[in-house]
């Protein structure tokens, strides 16, 4: 795990595949893509596929360099998965 000190906050980054299986990653993908919303939670790009748990909002974000700015499924796969604890003190 990665942390990356900014002021008073950090963040912790983790390799997915450390985590779940490549199997297990495309479920999520699936179901988030057929049961989730779209929501923005960065500034490059837009209408992230969004999936909202109890204590978490989920994301994902298109294959990098498929200028898909708008996370349409037709124009490229995803590839990133971002998961946001509402409790954190991030903005």
């Amino acid at each position: 795990m990665k942390t990356i000190p900014n002021k008073n906050l950090t963040m912790n980054f983790t390799n997915v595949s450390d985590v779940i299986s490549f199997e297990e990653f495309e479920q999520i993908k699936a179901f988030i893509l057929k049961n989730g919303d779209k929501m923005i939670f960065r500034n490059f790009d837009n209408n992230n596929p969004h999936y909202k748990y109890v204590n978490c909002d989920v994301f994902l974000g298109a294959d990098i360099g498929q200028r898909n700015i708008n996370n349409d499924p037709d124009i490229s796969d995803f590839n990133q998965l971002t998961i946001k604890n509402r409790k954190a003190n991030i903005k």
